[in-house]
């Protein structure tokens, strides 16, 4: 049963790390204070690692997600201000012709309507949500090959200012 802490982490990881921090939380619990502490600790390092990971970019990831969360309200309301709209023409219509039986037909219509619209919406929230966590992940990823790049670059003058210094007289 995840902790709170977890849940957290869960709701903000990509699917890998969502993966990765459950293969983890199930090798802590099959392991046993026998087993290797070495092992133990790699686990513990390991888990760290990956939350630190979603903890360093929360605020991105909150943001994505509230962005979206707005976005999807704005067309939900829309979609609710349509659907009224179809409703009061429907009735209108209905009261005009006296048919009590397309009043029905459109209510169930209109049901089928709200039901595929909150598919579609969560559809759309779903596949943004992956959007931008795969942004992220691209991101996070460039900046690290940008790190290691300058790293590289820091040794290698390191090593010509070494060469200078035993080359001079």
């Amino acid at each position: 049963d995840p902790t709170a802490y977890q849940r957290w982490l869960l709701a903000l990881a990509t699917p890998a790390e969502a993966a990765q921090l459950k293969q983890l939380a199930h090798l802590q619990a099959v392991a046993t204070s026998a087993d290797k502490p070495e092992l133990l600790m790699r686990i513990a390092r390991l888990n760290g690692v990956v939350s630190w990971n979603i903890a360093d970019d929360v605020a991105a990831r909150l943001w994505a997600q509230e962005k979206t969360r707005r976005a999807l309200l704005i067309r939900r309301d829309a979609l609710a201000v349509r659907a009224t709209r179809i409703a009061t023409a429907e009735a209108e219509r209905a009261a005009q012709t006296g048919a009590a039986a397309k009043v029905n037909a459109f209510g169930a219509d209109l049901a089928v309507i709200e039901a595929r619209t909150k598919l579609l919406t969560d559809q759309r929230a779903r596949a943004l949500t992956e959007r931008l966590r795969e942004r992220i992940r691209k991101d996070r990823d460039d900046t690290r090959k940008q790190l290691t790049y300058a790293q590289l670059a820091v040794a290698r003058l390191t090593d010509q200012l070494l060469t200078m210094k035993r080359s001079a007289p």
